[in-house]
């Protein structure tokens, strides 16, 4: 059938539009051979004539209904752009559906609403399955690179791409958070995956910004790579940025926004304005830089919220809270900086408008000088030859140079952010794979297109160069590799077009070229090109036929990218390629007070991780060599000034380099692409707009990916994986496994008829879209069909099962139910009986308590009269006395009153006689005023009157303290007196108690003067046997000294220098390394402290750079200008003030350093080490010079602990004292310099105290009398003086008053001058007191210290003059110093030994001979060929066997059944035969071999266990020999905590080649998995009967009625459960104990799993079942509890201990609440202190589910009521399986094993091969 016979009458057919792209239509008529045209009818009745030259002229079909809304465009039975636009649209806006797949390619349409298919839920459905088996989803994508990376052992890639707005950044982010959660890292104190998540609110918000096209439009490209080690654990994450749009700083068009962080930020400060009060924010809409857009706002979105979000991403990244606000204040000051504003001064200057707060607060946030910033703002400085010049800038110039600042302001900082994003994500070990997220920006073009834009498209460029190669080219490569028959189909090739940018002369090369010119500019480079393309077309140039000029311009040029034609507006390119700006805003910044910000702005320091700059790492698979990603230090100021003046690449040539590194590192990884889809511009949600969808979908090249895909075999599959996916469509007898290529053949073959819809080539069989599909469903046709035989046959059997349990139930119940009747009867009997003798007993109790009731209200009736009586008669005495007391007062009162009122009338005439007296006076000394001569006698010596009235005032005030002091002292002597008189009446009170304690003193002194008889008798008797000691201690040296025989003396000098190295090796070792460390960290602080001076002195260097800049350039103005004499003075002066801003101080680290006071006033001070400087009160020029007792009491410490510890390491003390007698003596040479700054500070301090007070005594006698021209003068004079003498130290605490302000002031101003210029006298003199008192701490901390070091000597002195122990020490550590100094010359020196032995054999035996052969083998550490040559004898316990039988001796190990396991000679043999396999790789040094043997085992014990056959018995019994296969490897390790308890021939067999450490590790680890599982299978087989084993057996006849069991247990009584659970128990326990005998410890663990998992099975039942939660269930509980305490008790060699039943503490508390009294508030303490593994919710469950058996036995809501409210205050318990706030225990709780190291003391020479193991191909030598 052809093409032509489809087109029939109501054939539906696509037809391009104008509005929709594609309009469906219908044929009117069919089409017959011959003709030229065809009608169609289109949905609006309309019919339009088509023309059909040719068969490609034909409108393309539609797919049938069944095609509709299809997953995979592929599978379209028509594959064309209509077919794919319109299943496009009908999943997106008719189904809600957002991905579509498209081949490998992931269509994905942004909905413009939240949508909930993220979930977690979601991402586990997606986990493990392969691409294609579920709907699409990026989760699916992410899952296939995963999953690709683990099985092909391949870095993965995932290419996000798209326009702005269609969603790539949503895409990028799920994608990673789907691979951060695939598989968690390998620590948990490192959550990586968290770390790695965080990177995204960070990004957002320094890097996104709204756009009109998207609210969250990501306005950079990343690429980050997250990587994996060996386990495909997350390691860390690095990322790499492109070409950030710096220009929306400054710029945002309408209804657009700056970046996120900045609004957040606005928010932030009004939110909470006290913590960002110093960034002085607004709204948005008050800063340039934030209101251009006329839209700060973004709808559903919460500034604040999202800063928070942001800044709990930076804590989770570790930036610290110091660099964060340092951030944010760079930020503010990036609002500030574009909102100062510039004034035209003329037509070739500006000038900052005149005090703008912005400048000042900018300057204040970067912490740099207001003035010089206003300076540069509009001047520049032009450098030649020379000469330095300033030019000033025009308005529009400093506008933009302004604005130039910002941006790269915020590059440095987002540079910055990313570079500590890195840092900080940086891997810990060398990582093995990476998966990595390309978000990058899609193809752009708009009216007016600049650098950003051709950067872009140049980037889109090369990414559709890979995505083609890789789509297309590999797709006809592998057909031609495979040899199968394919037509080749021509494809679009854009290489000319990179070519064309990025080639050589091309247009990347001469726009460089161009911005190296003088001159150059945008016209300039554009003729250029043009002229190019001229010369290129004549010399056909491919590359340059992409180049078009436009026909109405000269100042643009056009490009033809893959997507489209785009018109470039040259304006701009070359200042945008050479992102040039004035330097010395930089160097401003790098003299900033803060340290952040000028290393911001340091050359040479990295800012990020880019590609292609830094070598490749070493070490990593070849897929990831060249991925780049390192960290370089910061480097000096010198190095830093030669690279800056070597950098002078280009911004395209930068971004052509990191392209170049990013499609390097793509093209080594498997990449998986996601195309992201805008469906329109409006943001509707689920709105498709065709043309918008139809334009991305061509320039993404999907549509290429179709008509490849329709044209090919797109499914592929290897031979081998094919025949074991399809091999139950065939017959077993047409199956060749010899021939696997055959089998698939006749499977093909026999499935699909039509040999076109596959083909087979020379490795793969590929097959026809939709083929696949069909052979998936004929397969799972063929497994549904086998089920259903399965369910035919197991239902079958389940029903005769359940008519066999209905029979035996029936019978049962029977039973039961006339059992029951029989038991009714009985206990009706005795309830009759109980009856009456509880009456008899009732009654008599009754009568018992009223008799006692009547005789206790009697006598208590008596005991009130007689109380109330002897009150009253209490009351009567006590008034009478009152009254006396009350008359007492009333008559003194009386009496005082008349007396003052006679007082106050004598006070009245007195006072008025003396007026009288004082009136006439004042008249006198008024008439006497008036006389000059008296006024100048009385001004006569008044400064000496003055002094001397100062002196007395001083002495009475001195005479009033002792005053008071002797007022006081005799008050106290009072008090003292009254306590003497009381005391003496006390004394005669107790004059016969005092002789009684004579007498008994005189006892005691009796006693005691035996007790010290006999203890001088016991101290003379240690003093014997001490002496003892020590003679006999001599008398042995002598004798061992005296020892003749060589032979012996060699061997013990051997010994002893053996054991000595090995005892002092491990020690001197430990303290190396611990020495080591605190060298390298203070070797660490010591490089950081210098660091930190070197960036401080840099900051100093730079502002004196800065300043002395200033002052040229106001020196070269002042000279423009011709100023005045006194102007020049006053400029002078001014410099003069600034150059003294820095003042010398010591730094911590003994760097001297340059720091402002403001900083040393701010910060922190660095004080000389071994003082501090107090904090409350810093004074300047006090930093470091108080007393600080830390060295003293170290010092003291160690003098302390010199002798208690001699007896363990005497050397070592020794050698510990020395160092620090060395450190105190390097101290003491410091203290005399200290010293001396000390002396030089106070002498300048006491001749500016003395000058002072000269100063103001003038001060204050010129303002004593009236002010005339004299004493002004003098007062100036005094001023003067004053000012000159005044330190800089004092200038902060002296007014600002010049001496020709005085004139000026009235006597109240002179006087508050006066009491400042005291109050500043007095600061003084409080600082030269303290430095004094500084100066007299060091004195005494120098005396101190000179007596400690004095101290040491006489101890060093004492201790090397000790005897017996001490010299032994002594001579142990210098016998093991000289083993350690002189080991090459013991080794030679035992080689001559190893001579004199043999010679000597022959005269002492051959016994002493064999003992000296081996100790010389074990003295030879080097050399281990003596010791396996004298093995003469025996075996050497390990097995020979053929390297191509490993997988022999392998598989018999393995397949060992536990049957035959737990007869073989020792337990876990199969272990010790292999690990003597591995002894013999050990011996051949076969490396290897020795992987092969381990690796093998252990993945065939997985295997084994993995069996669906294996059972409890195999899990026990490699759980056994896996353990004990561990123990093995640390015994024989040589590690000598592992051979403590060998024996000399067990050492000897030690591993001597290798180290198994790894495998140690790996084995334990399947060892843990072993034991999990083994208690898994047991908790499976004991938690279906654990409840009704543990609750409703009744083991206690009689307690509990028949007939309460839960309907669902009538099939199994519980009585059959506990034997159940009983006889389980035990089976277990002879499994691990006999069978395959595991360690007690371990059995131990395990048992107390199991008795957990029946406690938490019975728990939780417990508060599930309230006809449980009675009385006699907590009978019954205990009971049956008795039983397993019975179990445990039995086999208590096992279970010693009371650990294991603390598993059952919770049931146990159950039951224990059940019993207890639960009505009074007295019981509520009992109940809570009971419960210790319940939690809070649990004890309330189980009250309100309690039932009681009586009325009286209830629980009332009170009661629970007040419970509740006294656990509020209770803690929550921390018992095992508690979950908060959940009353269910965990089922799934698993105690945490620790495997115990239990050495064997078989010696593997002894072990036997059975037979019945069948390994005769080996040997054992």
């Amino acid at each position: 059938m052809t093409t032509q016979e489809l087109y029939t009458k109501g054939t539906s057919v696509w037809l391009p539009s104008d509005e929709t792209v594609w309009q469906l239509g219908t044929l009117v008529d069919d089409f017959a051979v011959g003709n030229t045209t065809l009608d169609v009818r289109v949905e609006n009745g309309s019919i339009f004539t088509v023309k059909v030259a040719n068969e490609k002229g034909f409108p393309p079909l539609r797919n049938p209904e069944i095609f509709r809304g299809l997953s995979d465009l592929t599978q379209l039975s028509y594959l064309h752009e209509p077919a794919v636009l319109h299943n496009l649209r009908v999943r997106f806006a008719e189904y809600k559906t957002i991905y579509t797949y498209c081949g490998i390619v992931l269509v994905a349409i942004n909905p413009y609403q939240e949508m909930n298919i993220y979930d977690n839920g979601t991402m586990e459905t997606y986990r493990g399955c392969a691409m294609g088996e579920l709907d699409p989803h990026i989760f699916a994508i992410a899952e296939e690179a995963f999953t690709k990376m683990e099985r092909e052992d391949r870095d993965q890639s995932i290419i996000v791409s798209g326009e702005s707005g269609a969603g790539k950044t949503v895409s990028a982010k799920y994608v990673m958070r789907y691979v951060a959660e695939a598989k968690g890292s390998t620590t948990n104190e490192h959550n990586v995956e968290k770390r790695v998540l965080a990177t995204n609110p960070i990004m957002e918000a320094i890097g996104n910004a709204k756009t009109t096209r998207n609210d969250n439009s990501s306005r950079f490209g990343k690429f980050i790579e997250i990587d994996f080690d060996k386990h495909f654990a997350i390691t860390g994450a690095k990322m790499r940025t492109y070409l950030l749009e710096k220009s929306r700083v400054v710029f945002q068009s309408p209804d657009e926004r700056n970046y996120h962080i900045f609004y957040q930020l606005c928010a932030a400060a009004k939110e909470r304005p006290r913590d960002y009060v110093e960034l002085r924010l607004d709204a948005p809409e008050e800063f340039r830089y934030t209101n251009q857009g006329q839209n700060t706002v973004i709808t559903g979105v919460d500034d604040f919220e999202a800063f928070q979000e942001t800044c709990y991403a930076l804590d989770l990244l570790s930036f610290p809270q110091e660099d964060q606000y340092i951030m944010f204040r760079i930020l503010a000051a990036i609002l500030h900086l574009g909102d100062i504003r510039f004034i035209p001064l003329n037509d070739d200057s500006s000038s900052v408008v005149d005090n703008d707060p912005h400048l000042s607060i900018f300057a204040s946030l970067l912490g740099i000088n207001a003035s010089q910033m206003s300076m540069w703002l509009t001047k520049k400085k032009l450098v030649t030859v020379k000469d330095q010049m300033t030019k000033s800038l025009r308005l529009q110039e400093a506008e933009a140079g302004r604005d130039a600042f910002a941006k790269h302001i915020y590059s440095r900082l987002f540079n910055w952010v990313v570079g500590h994003v890195n840092r900080k994500l940086i891997p810990d070990r060398q990582p093995h794979h990476f998966i990595g997220v390309l978000d990058i920006y899609g193809f752009e073009t708009f009216q007016k297109n600049s650098f950003e834009q051709f950067c872009i498209n140049y980037a889109n460029e090369k990414l559709q160069q890979q995505f083609v190669i890789h789509v297309f080219k590999l797709e006809q490569e592998e057909y031609i590799k495979e040899e199968i028959e394919w037509t080749m189909i021509d494809f679009f090739d854009n290489q000319p077009c990179i070519d064309l940018i990025e080639g050589r002369l091309g247009i990347l090369d001469l726009l460089d070229e161009e911005c190296r010119m003088p001159k150059g500019s945008d016209g300039t480079w554009n003729r250029k090109m043009i002229s190019t393309a001229k010369d290129k077309e004549k010399a056909a140039d491919k590359s340059w036929k992409y180049f078009e000029k436009p026909r109405f311009s000269e100042e643009s040029f056009i490009i033809n990218h893959f997507a489209d034609k785009v018109e470039y507006d040259s304006d701009g390119f070359l200042d945008k390629n050479r992102d040039t700006m004035n330097e010395e805003f930089v160097n401003l910044l790098r003299a900033s007070e803060f340290p952040l910000v000028a290393q911001l702005f340091q050359d040479g320091t990295p800012e990020t991780l880019t590609a292609g700059k830094s070598p490749p790492r070493t070490g990593s698979t070849p897929t990831k060599a060249a991925s780049g990603f390192t960290h370089s230090n910061t480097p000096t100021p010198r190095a830093a000034g030669a690279a800056h003046k070597s950098h002078t690449q280009s911004v395209g040539s930068q971004f052509q380099d990191s392209l170049r590194a990013l499609m390097d590192t793509l093209n080594r990884t498997t990449p998986h692409y996601v195309r992201c889809i805008k469906p329109n511009d409006e943001k509707a949600a689920f709105g498709f707009d065709p043309k918008r969808a139809i334009q991305q979908l061509r320039a993404c090249g999907v549509l290429e990916t179709i008509r490849i895909s329709a044209a090919g075999y797109p499914s592929r599959w290897t031979y081998k994986d094919f025949f074991v996916r399809y091999r139950v469509m065939c017959r077993s007898k047409e199956i060749d496994r010899t021939n696997i290529r055959k089998t698939v053949e006749i499977i093909v073959t026999k499935l699909i008829d039509d040999r076109d819809k596959y083909k087979f080539g020379k490795t793969m069989i590929f097959f026809r879209a939709g083929q696949v599909a069909y052979m998936e469903k004929l397969r799972a046709d063929r497994r549904m069909a086998c089920g259903l035989i399965i369910q035919k046959i197991f239902r079958g059997r389940a029903a005769r099962r359940k008519y066999l349990e209905m029979r035996r139930a029936a019978l049962a119940i029977q039973t039961a139910a006339r059992g029951y009747l029989a038991r009714k009867h009985y206990q009706h009997l005795r309830r009759s009986a109980a009856a009456l003798k509880i009456q008899t007993a009732f009654r008599g109790y009754q009568q018992r308590k009223k008799f006692a009731t009547l005789r206790s209200m009697a006598i208590r009736m008596q005991a009130l009269t007689r109380g109330k009586a002897a009150r009253k008669m209490y009351q009567a005495r006590l008034l009478d006395k009152l009254a006396v007391g009350i008359q007492s007062i009333a008559r003194g009162f009386m009496a005082r009153r008349r007396y003052q009122k006679q007082l106050r009338r004598i006070i009245l005439v007195q006072s008025c006689i003396r007026r009288f007296l004082a009136k006439r006076k004042l008249k006198a000394l008024k008439i006497q005023a008036r006389d000059v001569n008296h006024v100048k006698q009385l001004n006569k010596g008044l400064e000496n009157k003055i002094f001397t009235l100062q002196q007395k005032v001083d002495e009475l005030n001195g005479e009033l303290v002792t005053r008071r002091k002797m007022d006081a002292e005799v008050l106290e002597l009072r008090t003292k007196a009254a306590g003497l008189r009381q005391l003496e009446a006390d004394l005669h009170s107790r004059t016969s108690e005092i002789a009684l304690l004579h007498a008994t003193i005189a006892e005691l002194r009796t006693t005691i003067s035996t007790h010290e008889r006999h203890t001088e008798s016991l101290t003379e008797d240690i003093r014997n046997l001490r002496s003892t000691v020590i003679t006999k201690d001599q008398q042995a040296a002598e004798q061992s000294s005296k020892h003749a025989e060589e032979m012996q003396t060699l061997r013990r000098e051997n010994q002893a220098l053996h054991e000595v190295s090995k005892s002092q090796s491990g020690l001197l070792t430990k303290e190396y390394d611990e020495r080591i460390g605190t060298l390298e960290r203070d070797l660490l602080e010591e490089r950081e402290a210098r660091q930190r001076a070197l960036d401080d002195l840099d900051r100093v260097r730079q502002r004196h750079s800065n300043l002395e800049d200033q002052m040229k350039i106001e020196g070269r103005q002042a000279r423009s200008l011709q100023r005045t004499p006194s102007d020049a003075s006053n400029d002078s002066d001014n410099s003069a003030t600034a150059s003294t801003v820095f003042v010398p101080e010591i730094g911590d680290d003994g760097y001297s350093t340059q720091r402002s006071k403001a900083t040393s006033r701010r910060g922190a001070h660095n004080g000389w080490p071994g003082f501090h400087l107090d904090s409350t009160s810093p004074k300047p020029g006090m930093d470091g010079f108080v007393e600080d007792d830390g060295v003293v009491g170290d010092a003291n410490h160690s003098a302390d602990g010199l002798f208690t510890g001699i007896d363990a390491a005497g050397m070592d003390e020794v050698q510990v004292l020395r160092e620090q007698n060395s450190i105190l003596k390097h101290q003491l040479e410091m203290r005399p310099a200290v010293d001396e700054i000390v002396s030089e500070k106070i002498k300048r301090h006491l001749e500016v105290n003395l000058a002072l007070r000269s100063s103001l005594a003038r001060c204050q006698s010129a303002l004593s009398g009236p002010l005339d021209e004299a004493k002004m003068d003098e007062l100036r004079a005094s001023l003067a003086i004053l000012t000159e003498q005044t330190t800089d130290d004092l200038a902060t605490s002296i007014p600002n008053v010049t001496v020709d302000d005085v004139g000026t002031l009235d006597p109240t101003s002179l006087n508050q001058l006066f009491l400042s210029l005291r109050e500043a006298l007095a600061i003084q003199a409080t600082e030269t007191r303290q430095l004094m008192t500084g100066r007299n701490v060091l004195s005494e901390r120098y005396t101190q210290l000179m007596k400690e070091n004095d101290c040491l000597k006489i101890m060093l002195a004492n201790l090397s003059k000790s005897s017996n122990l001490r010299d032994g020490l002594s001579r142990l550590a210098e016998d093991t110093t000289k083993t350690m100094i002189a080991n090459e010359t013991l080794l030679k020196e035992n080689k001559g030994l190893k001579k004199k032995v043999h010679q000597l054999e022959k005269a002492l035996g051959q016994r002493d001979g064999t003992s000296a052969v081996n100790i010389l083998n074990d003295a030879d550490l080097e050399d281990d060929v003596p010791l396996i040559q004298h093995l003469k004898a025996g075996h050497m316990g390990m097995i020979e066997y053929p390297q191509s039988a490993t997988e022999h001796l392998v598989r018999c190990l393995t397949s060992v059944p536990p049957e035959l396991a737990s007869t073989l000679n020792y337990p876990g043999l199969p272990a010790y035969l292999l690990f003597m396999a591995v002894r013999y790789t050990d011996q051949i040094n076969n490396e290897k071999a020795v992987k092969e043997l381990l690796s093998g085992a252990k993945n065939a014990i997985q295997n084994v266990l993995k069996n669906k056959k294996a059972g409890m018995e195999h899990f026990a019994m490699w759980l056994l020999n896996g353990l004990r296969l561990v123990d093995l490897m640390k015994q024989y390790s040589g590690d000598e905590k592992y051979q403590r308890v060998n024996t000399l021939k067990q050492n000897q067999h030690a591993l001597r080649q290798f180290d198994l450490s790894a495998f140690r590790q790996q084995y334990d680890d399947l060892c843990v998995s072993i034991y999990r599982s083994l208690v898994t299978f047991m908790q499976r087989e004991l938690k279906d009967d654990a409840a009704k084993a543990i609750i409703e057996h009744e083991s206690v006849l009689g307690l509990k009625e028949p007939g309460t069991l839960p309907r669902r247990w009538r099939t199994k009584s519980p009585a059959e459960c506990f034997t159940s659970t009983m006889t389980k128990l035990n089976q277990f326990f002879r499994m691990v104990t006999q069978d395959h005998a595991l360690d007690p410890s371990l059995v131990r663990q395990i048992f107390k799993q199991l008795l957990y998992c029946l406690s938490a099975n019975s728990v939780n039942f417990l508060m599930q079942s309230q006809k449980t939660c009675t009385f006699v269930v907590g009978i019954q509980i205990r009971a049956n509890l008795s039983q397993i305490h019975e179990f445990v008790r039995l086999h208590s060699a096992t279970f010693h201990g009371d650990d294991i039943m603390q598993a059952l503490a919770a049931i146990t508390e159950c039951a224990h609440i059940f019993q207890a009294r639960k009505a009074k508030e007295e019981d509520i303490d009992g109940i809570i202190s009971m419960s210790k593994f319940l939690s809070n919710a649990q004890i309330i469950k189980l009250l309100q589910n309690y039932s009681p058996a009586e009325a009286y036995d209830a629980v009332t809501p009170e009661f629970v009521q007040k419970i509740q409210t006294r656990l509020q205050d209770r803690p929550e318990p921390t018992a095992p399986g508690l979950q908060p706030g959940s009353y269910i225990l965990s089922t799934d709780y698993v105690y945490p094993v620790v495997f115990p190291y239990t050495p064997s003391n078989v010696e593997l020479d002894t072990i036997q091969i059975p037979k019945s193991l069948h390994m005769e191909f080996v040997k054992k030598i």
